[in-house]
């Protein structure tokens, strides 16, 4: 699920190495570290949270790119 909301729209259209970047960021161990390792997430949410597609995705997936 992508959010379409008004972050994510800014930051269209990607080029091709920007989305191969992106979708790399989604499948690492980094995303999913960060996203296991938050407290005040539920066991469940953060299941959740992997199968989807957030704006914290895209700025953490940006700011390891800089």
């Amino acid at each position: 699920m992508i959010n379409t909301g008004q972050y994510l729209t800014d930051k269209l259209p990607m080029t091709t190495t920007d989305l191969v970047s992106f979708g790399n960021y989604l499948l690492s161990d980094a995303r999913r570290e960060s996203i296991m390792s938050n407290p005040e997430t539920s066991p469940e949410a953060k299941e959740e949270l992997l199968k989807q597609v957030t704006d914290a995705d895209i700025a953490n997936w940006e700011n390891l790119k800089l």
